[in-house]
């Protein structure tokens, strides 16, 4: 079965020494497979390959179970491997053996990066097409972009969550393409319908992104955006405890953007006081630790300020 596939197997002793190799591999190593047994996982892959995939197997071993990484290896040029290691208790009377899978997936992350780069210059796009819609938010998504980004890195974020974040806050107000921009620049307070109308622009956004691929949940992050953590936001009345992290950091950015922005209704209100209103709110709407991610953040921002200005 192993002869079948594309991917190269070995299974190895305690002392990393195989104890078999499939034909994928032998045919790489140009060597009978019989023949590679007995042999060092050094001779086998080269010894510039052996270190990464050796911290590998003893962490293993340590931890039991099974291990993935990717790492890129000098096997038949400098492909990118998927390594899948798992560890083999007995085999005869041989003990703590481990099966290595190395998986050449260099078409797919190519591919993946292709996608990941499409997807970026598509968000671009639409958060283009955002600022447009509404006169009064010009510069709005980069700067909401600019900083939650900022507080992911204050709160030291993982990259997973960093990835989610950025493309959450490029997308936020996506929805408000479908407000129609009599309502989006009307001077006077809403009508109700009106401002019905103005908070489905998140349900508006989720529908039109519900098709695309994101690699994070980027869609829940967007749809928690206004919920607060006392349960008095919208559109679930969501509570702490069910509101994504990256979604408080969005919160707390698009409040902080939105106040020291311009509206068609007011003018805007100046960093430090936009900031001590989200102090005020911390803890019943927002995270407090977010809030201070921002303040602690924000001093280092004067440019921020300058936003006020036009510029």
């Amino acid at each position: 079965m192993t002869d079948n596939t594309e991917a190269y197997v070995l299974l190895l002793d305690e002392r990393q020494k195989v104890l078999f190799a499939n034909a994928q591999m032998a045919e790489t190593a140009g060597t009978p497979p019989h023949e590679l047994v007995g042999n060092s996982l050094a001779g086998v892959i080269g010894p510039a390959n052996v270190e990464p995939i050796s911290d590998s197997i003893e962490q293993l071993h340590k931890d039991g179970g099974t291990q993935h990484c990717t790492r890129q290896l000098h096997i038949g040029g400098e492909p990118i491997f998927q390594c899948i290691l798992v560890a083999v208790e007995q085999v005869g009377e041989r003990y703590r053996a481990t099966l290595l899978v190395l998986q050449d997936i260099t078409e797919l992350q190519q591919a993946q990066q292709k996608h990941c780069t499409l997807l970026r210059r598509l968000v671009d796009t639409l958060m283009q097409v955002v600022d447009l819609h509404d006169p009064h938010s010009a510069h709005y998504s980069s700067r909401l972009v600019e900083v939650a980004n900022a507080v992911g890195r204050e709160l030291q974020l993982s990259e997973a969550d960093t990835r989610t974040l950025d493309f959450a806050a490029s997308l936020a107000n996506l929805g408000k393409i479908f407000v129609p921009r009599e309502v989006l620049t009307k001077t006077e307070a809403l009508t109700a319908a009106e401002q019905d109308l103005v908070q489905r622009h998140v349900q508006f956004g989720i529908k039109l992104l519900e098709d695309l691929e994101f690699d994070g949940p980027v869609l829940d992050a967007i749809a928690q955006k206004h919920e607060h953590l006392d349960g008095s936001g919208y559109p679930n009345g969501l509570k702490d405890g069910h509101i994504l992290l990256t979604a408080k950091i969005l919160a707390v950015s698009n409040a902080f953007v939105a106040l020291i922005s311009p509206r068609a209704y007011r003018g805007e209100v100046n960093m430090e006081q936009a900031l001590n209103q989200l102090l005020q709110d911390a803890g019943s709407k927002y995270d407090r630790h977010v809030v201070a991610a921002l303040f602690h953040v924000a001093e280092n921002r004067s440019h921020w300020s300058e936003w006020q200005d036009g510029q």
